[in-house]
């Protein structure tokens, strides 16, 4: 059995003890104690392992005050194989998410961590999290969001985005400044995928196509200089629609997968969702509209 405040290694750590113990220590689990838990996977990603862990309690079992005992959980951790350093600075940033930035909000759009484990010599993380399959769904999925759904997305990060908008703890406790040093990495970046991108092309991309791309690598830097001035918050950084759930019939939007946060112009989640992943006539018909939503 895994101990308290250690990360999960092994499927077989995941038993009735070790989920007892992690979620009385936690303080969720007041009395009692969970009698069974079985595990199934959810997802595969590139880094993590995603189960779904159905639990039963013991007659006697409290859960904290005002929260009834969840009978699944979301349980996710590191791919089993070799250290990736990729994946070690994704779970660090995650562990930070959920361990300091949404314990310092009153609602966060995320769904509830009840224990964050990350080891940064080993790179083993685990996030037990509230299992929000039963009231939430995925956007998108395999069609575009509907304009409702759009809504409530940019409602969704205007909210998060609002409460970090200039917070004093940005930057020096939360996240790394957006100083000269992460601009110059971020214009080299684009440099040199931009320059991959068009030796691939070759002559399969028009001129004109070719010219607006190097134009904007020439103005890419002016860009950054001028977001960096003020006015950052933190950034989800992967908000593609798929990483937003909404609750049919109600007003509430979360949002999962906090492994890319930053500290970043806001900007940055919004053309992510619009610009990079929709087409450009749905852009033309919505955009706008939305922008101004998001605004108010």
């Amino acid at each position: 059995m895994s101990q308290p405040n250690s990360p999960i290694t092994e499927l077989s750590q995941i038993d009735p003890d070790w989920l007892s113990s992690t979620l009385t220590a936690n303080g969720h689990l007041t009395q009692g104690r969970i009698e069974s838990v079985t595990h199934e996977t959810v997802m595969k990603s590139k880094y993590s392992d995603i189960m779904r862990l159905r639990v039963s309690y013991s007659a006697t079992a409290i859960f904290e005050k005002g929260v009834l005992p969840p009978t699944t959980l979301i349980l996710k951790l590191r791919k089993p194989g070799g250290v990736k350093k990729r994946s070690t600075l994704f779970a660090r940033r995650e562990f930070a998410f959920y361990s300091r930035i949404i314990r310092a909000m009153d609602s966060p759009p995320a769904a509830r961590c009840y224990d964050a484990v990350f080891e940064p010599l080993t790179g083993h993380y685990h996030f037990l999290l509230e299992d929000l399959s039963a009231t939430h769904a995925h956007v998108g999925n395999p069609l575009p969001p509907s304009l409702p759904e759009c809504e409530q997305i940019v409602e969704c990060l205007a909210r998060f985005h609002a409460a970090w908008w200039d917070h004093p703890r940005i930057g020096t406790e939360f996240g790394n400044p957006f100083r000269e040093e992460r601009r110059s990495k971020r214009v080299a970046t684009i440099k040199k995928r931009t320059d991959k991108f068009l030796t691939l092309l070759c002559d399969r991309i028009s001129t004109a196509r070719r010219n607006v791309l190097l134009d904007l690598c020439a103005v890419f830097p002016q860009l950054l200089e001028r977001q960096s001035a003020g006015h950052l918050t933190i950034a989800h950084g992967d908000a593609h629609t798929q990483n937003f759930l909404i609750a049919p019939g109600r007003a509430d939007c979360r949002l999962i997968d906090w492994e890319a946060w930053e500290v970043a112009p806001a900007t940055d989640d919004l053309a992510f969702m619009m610009a990079v992943l929709w087409f450009s006539e749905r852009r033309r018909r919505l955009e706008q509209d939305l922008l101004r939503r998001y605004h108010r």
